[in-house]
């Protein structure tokens, strides 16, 4: 099911615990401003949406994708890794470090470099947050 962003980020509220008034307070905007996005009466510019995907610990793609695409692609690929014994995740993570270093090398432009590694960080942070919150989550099950 393809939620609106206003009900993504109401859900993801939700789920840190915060209520409207503290997420307008950490967000600067009113109450109002809040509920009227949450609720899909309110468009948001790009600068609020990463400053309340940040503050509800969440990755703005996670919010702009379908629920579906991001349980697929991230559960799969989060048993493949998650089922590895540790030498070996080490094994892959040294290998992709291997390949950014090579493609590192066959690049002339160093901002593309940085930003290109800025991103590459920030999908591991990703992944790594998804790992932690799916093993919290087996965790807490009884």
């Amino acid at each position: 099911m393809n939620l609106p962003i206003g009900q993504k980020l109401r859900n993801a509220r939700r789920e840190q615990g915060l209520s409207l008034q503290q997420l307008a307070d950490q967000a600067h905007v009113s109450i109002a401003t809040l509920s009227r996005i949450e609720t899909h009466k309110q468009s948001l510019d790009i600068e609020l949406f990463v400053s309340l995907a940040g503050l509800l610990k969440q990755s703005p793609s996670e919010l702009l994708t379908s629920t579906q695409e991001n349980e697929a692609s991230s559960h799969s690929l989060m048993r493949r890794i998650s089922s590895l014994d540790f030498s070996q995740r080490m094994h892959l993570w040294s290998q992709l470090a291997a390949t950014a270093a090579e493609r590192g090398k066959e690049r002339k432009n160093p901002q593309r470099q940085i930003a290109m590694d800025v991103e590459e960080l920030l999908a591991q942070m990703d992944f790594l947050r998804a790992e932690i919150a799916a093993v919290s989550l087996r965790l807490r099950r009884p």
